[in-house]
């Protein structure tokens, strides 16, 4: 983005220091789920999202409360199958 040519340097830093300690954050956050089961509302194709707000990649109708087991973890949230 040329925006970032603007900034100061240092909060350029903080800015991809602060994304990355997020993304470590949310991942080890979605690996302590896994063998858990949870309810998710799914709110597109194959993406739900459990009480938590927690991105669940799971199978369902649209609209549907799933109960789902978290089997891994992949780039957009926690992999589950309907349990």
């Amino acid at each position: 983005d040329s925006r970032e040519h603007d900034l100061p340097v240092t909060l350029v830093d903080a800015t991809t220091n602060l994304r990355a300690a997020s993304a470590s954050a949310c991942r080890a956050r979605w690996e302590s789920r896994v063998g858990s089961s949870d309810v998710v509302l799914l709110d597109r194709p194959g993406l739900g999202y459990a009480g938590d707000y927690t991105p669940w990649l799971v199978e369902g109708q649209v609209g549907e409360l799933v109960r789902a087991r978290a089997v891994g973890v992949g780039e957009r949230g926690v992999l589950a199958v309907a349990a």
